[in-house]
Formats: C-alpha cells, sequence, structure tokens
C-alpha cells in the first residue's frame, strides 16, 4: 500500500536536485518560494529509510544514495536518475515526517489538480506526477488523524477579505496556515483557525516571527463584516488566542460592522478585569489595551457600564480606600491646610489601567492612584499639586504651558505670602 500525491503536470528533474532554483518565488499565488522544499523532504525520507518511488509522466526517476567522505566523515548524496545531486541526506536534519509530506504535497498544490490518497498499485501516467511512499504508522497519522491539522483545504470558510480567512474551528489547539499549509505551532487554545494570505516564513516553512501572529489575526478580524464572529471574538475570548494582541495595532482599519457591535457591548481591557464583580464578568467583553485603545475613539459611556469611566488617558474605576490609605490621603489634604493652599476640586481615589499611574483628572476631579498612596504623603502631595495645575490652567504634561503654569502659580502664591 502507497500513500499517492499527484499533480496533474511533469516534474522536470531539476525542481529534485538543483537547490535554490525555484520557478515560484516571485508568484504570490505560490506556496513555494525557496527552492529547497523537495530536496529537504527527499533527504528526510532517505534518511529515514521510507521507501519513496518519483514518476514524472511514465519515466520513473531512481532515488539512490552513494556514499562520500569529507574529512573522514561519510555522507550519503542522493543520486537521481543516475544524476549524483549535491544534496545529502543530512539536510533539513530538524524536520519531522509531516513536514517532508507537507512539501511534496504543497508543490503538487502549486501545480494544480493535487491529489492525495492510498493505493495498492504503481499506476504512473503521461502528464501527471507521482511521489509513491510506503505506507507505514507515522503515514496512516498523517493521512488520516492530522491531515485537518497541516491543510485547510477541507475546513469551512466563515469569513474571508484580502489578508486571509476565518476557518471553522476543528480541535482545540489553534491551526494557523499560510495559503492553505500549516506554519505555526503553539498551544494556545482559539475560537477560530485562520489562513493568511501574505505572511512571512522562514525556510522551514514556519511563521519567521511568531510575535507578529496577533498583528495578523486582528488586521484580519478588525476588517471582518461578520456580526456573529466578531462578537463572538470579543465576549468569549478568554484563555485563547484571540486574546493575545501584543502588538500595535493603530495602522489597522476597523471595518464598520466591528464598530456597530462594539457600540453594543460593554468593554474593559483585561488589565482591569481583576477589578469587576464577580456578577459583572458576564457582561464585559474584556479585551487588550492595544485593542482597547483603538477602539476608544468609538466607545461612548455607554461601552463602560456604571462603573468604569473615562479620563484623559484612558479609564479608570473608584475604589474604596482601606483604613491605611485613608489616613495617607488625609495626611496629604492636611498638608495643603498647614501650608495655607487651598484646592477646590474633589480629590478621589482610583483604579487605572496601567499600574504605574500615580494620577490623572476626570472633569473637575482629582484622581489619585492606589500606587500613589503606597508611596506616601509626599507621593501624593506632588500628584494632587500636578492634577491641580492641569485642571486650573488646561495643560498637558511636558508641554511649555504647563512649565509657566507652574511657575505661574508659584509665584502667585509666594507673592500672596510677601509682606511686602
Amino acid at each position: 500500500m502507497y500513500l499517492n500525491i499527484k499533480c496533474d503536470s511533469e516534474i522536470q528533474i531539476e525542481a529534485l536536485t538543483l537547490v535554490g532554483a525555484s520557478t515560484k518565488r516571485f508568484d504570490d499565488s505560490k506556496i513555494g518560494q525557496f527552492g529547497t522544499g523537495n530536496k529537504f523532504a527527499l533527504a528526510y525520507l532517505l534518511r529515514n529509510g521510507y521507501k519513496l518511488r518519483i514518476f514524472s509522466g511514465e519515466k520513473e526517476f531512481e532515488i539512490t544514495t552513494v556514499e562520500k567522505a569529507l574529512r573522514d566523515v561519510i555522507y550519503d548524496v542522493i543520486v537521481i536518475a543516475g544524476q549524483e545531486t549535491s544534496i545529502t541526506t543530512q539536510m533539513g536534519k530538524d524536520w519531522n515526517l509531516w513536514q517532508a509530506l507537507r512539501e511534496i504535497y504543497c508543490n503538487a498544490m502549486d501545480e494544480g489538480c493535487e491529489e492525495i490518497r492510498y493505493q495498492h498499485d504503481v499506476t504512473p501516467k503521461e502528464g501527471e506526477t507521482h511521489f509513491y511512499i510506503k505506507k507505514t504508522d507515522e503515514i496512516d497519522e498523517f493521512f488520516f488523524k492530522n491531515f485537518d491539522w497541516f491543510f485547510s483545504k477541507y475546513k469551512k470558510v466563515l469569513f474571508e477579505n484580502k489578508y486571509g480567512q476565518v476557518l471553522e474551528k476543528t480541535g482545540e489547539k489553534a491551526c494557523i496556515y499560510r495559503k492553505g499549509v500549516c506554519c505555526h505551532e503553539t498551544d494556545y487554545p482559539s475560537l477560530y483557525d485562520y489562513n493568511f494570505f501574505d505572511v512571512t516564513i522562514n525556510e522551514d516553512r514556519m511563521l519567521r516571527y511568531s510575535w507578529e501572529l496577533s498583528r495578523y489575526i486582528y488586521r484580519l478580524l478588525l476588517a471582518c463584516d461578520n456580526e456573529e464572529i466578531i462578537k463572538n471574538i470579543l465576549m468569549n475570548n478568554h484563555n485563547m488566542l484571540e486574546a493575545v494582541c501584543d502588538c500595535s495595532i493603530d495602522s489597522l482599519e476597523v471595518s464598520g460592522t466591528f464598530i456597530d457591535v462594539v457600540k453594543t457591548l460593554k468593554l474593559v481591557p483585561w488589565n482591569m478585569y481583576g477589578y469587576l464583580q464577580p456578577e459583572e464578568r458576564i457582561q464585559f467583553a474584556t479585551i487588550s489595551s492595544y485593542l482597547f485603545d483603538k477602539l476608544k475613539p468609538y466607545l461612548s459611556n455607554d461601552n463602560l457600564g456604571n462603573n468604569f469611566k473615562p479620563y484623559v488617558n484612558g479609564i479608570y474605576r473608584d475604589y474604596e480606600p482601606s483604613e491605611d490609605e485613608q489616613t495617607i490621603l488625609e495626611g496629604a489634604v492636611q498638608w495643603f491646610r498647614n501650608v495655607d493652599f487651598h484646592i477646590p476640586y474633589l480629590i478621589k481615589t482610583a483604579i487605572f489601567e496601567r499600574k504605574d499611574t500615580l494620577g490623572s483628572v476626570s472633569q473637575d476631579s482629582i484622581l489619585i492612584s492606589e500606587t500613589c498612596i503606597s508611596e506616601g504623603i509626599d507621593c501624593v502631595v506632588k500628584t494632587i499639586m500636578e492634577e491641580f495645575i492641569h485642571i486650573k490652567y488646561g495643560c498637558s504634561d511636558e508641554t511649555r504651558t504647563f512649565q509657566n503654569s507652574i511657575i505661574n502659580e508659584f509665584f502667585s502664591y509666594m507673592k500672596k505670602k510677601s509682606p511686602n
């Protein structure tokens, strides 16, 4: 019994012998581009004892090896149809069986009308290429159990745009494809599987920069116009790959449908999730800070629920300070009384998105964080003074206006206290 991979064109012998030679490198519709795939696949199969036969039309390319020595090290050099190549069986030394079979099948896909099946007999045919590989338990597992992991060919496409496809989920782990072929392995579960058209791969045909994956996913999803997919992504991504958006997405387009769905939901960034009450957690969509920042222009107070409120740099939530925190806060307020400096604004305690935020303003209130309070009275006093300047003079951080406002306030205070 053989696993037969065939396509409707005859392979040239140079496609098996010339390392780096590829006719597909500048063809965006093709999967291959490096000119090494078939060679790596042959090396792996021969190195691991798999019995292989290749037919171009009705002509068989006999595959053998010959030993060559280099500094007392013996290598098996691949010989194809009597032609000695420069390819040794050590090429692709870190490859696995699935990568070798993937390469042969991908080359068939690039040539069109690919087919993969089991058959008992060797049946070459003019105008076709056939790779026959003797059946083993490992090949059986690839073909019957894991085919949908490695190829998206039989998966249902739920949404498609110029960036790729959102696919119906199979299995638990995320399946990530490039042009229908597995290009990334991850232990993350996912809500959907994804097929991208233009991700960058390395010579092992795997995603070159894994940190770019979340950007590829959200580039596809933000442009999505399928309401069901959008709502599912936003509401049910806990512990899923879709929740990991750890790169800037400022430049990505957002579809009108995505915006319309967002406007109907309550949203909170992941770093504020711990401050949701248990009964609130089923009401809120928790998303990355990057995505939350991207969506801010489209959000209203209704999107924040009753307890989260907007401020100049994001959102905050009021919280009740502990007894010790209240003592520090009152000590800071008393400090201003002692120096006869009037703060006319309401001072509130708040939890911010960023843990390193000391304070901010919201309307005519000064917001002081638990981080600031933990630093002591001096830190609270300085933060109150800074936010007082922001409110009174309407100036932003790190500006000339802010600098001038501090100088003017200090001068006015000293002038008032001067005996002359």
